[in-house]
């Protein structure tokens, strides 16, 4: 088995733990994954598919999302962002909504709010139903922590995309 795909299995591996509760392990095995994939030799498993380093962050982020480090896991989805090529946009809204979470988590509600819009314009151009569900799940996340002007906000901004559709 190839560095590259046991650091895939590894950062699944980091995310499973950070989703029961297991911080330290998760962090321990993000590690892992990171030195794994960094001492790559360039061979990799015919059924691999592309595990490269933004990759890694994208599960990098979600991981540190889920054992409560938002500002580790906004840099980790920056990472990804820069790292990800312009040609991938409904690719990089789905980056963009970890990142949101991050940054709504870290108190930025603003550039949450800002980064939660532009994913839905996205989405929304590309007919990604999967994506439009997490602008939901970000809605429902910004009305449950009080941010109505937010709720409001991405509500017209779904009433427009909707008119300029028609």
């Amino acid at each position: 088995t190839s560095e590259q795909t046991r650091s895939w299995l590894t950062v699944l591996t980091a995310d499973a733990l950070a989703r029961v509760g297991r911080a330290g392990e998760a962090l321990a095995a993000l590690d892992d994954a990171r030195s794994l994939l960094a001492a790559q030799d360039g061979r990799t498993d015919e059924w691999m598919y592309d595990f490269d380093q933004g990759s890694l962050a994208v599960h990098a982020g979600t991981c540190l999302l889920n054992v409560a480090r938002p500002d580790s896991a906004a840099e980790a989805f920056t990472d990804a962002l820069r790292l990800l090529p312009t040609s991938c946009e409904r690719r990089g809204a789905e980056i963009q909504t970890g990142l949101a979470t991050a940054r709504l988590a870290c108190g930025d509600v603003e550039e949450a709010q800002r980064l939660t819009l532009t994913s839905l314009e996205t989405f929304a151009a590309r007919g990604s139903v999967a994506g439009l569900h997490r602008v939901r799940e970000l809605r429902a996340l910004f009305g449950a922590q009080g941010h109505l002007r937010v709720v409001s906000a991405i509500d017209d901004q779904v009433r427009a995309l909707k008119a300029a559709a028609v």
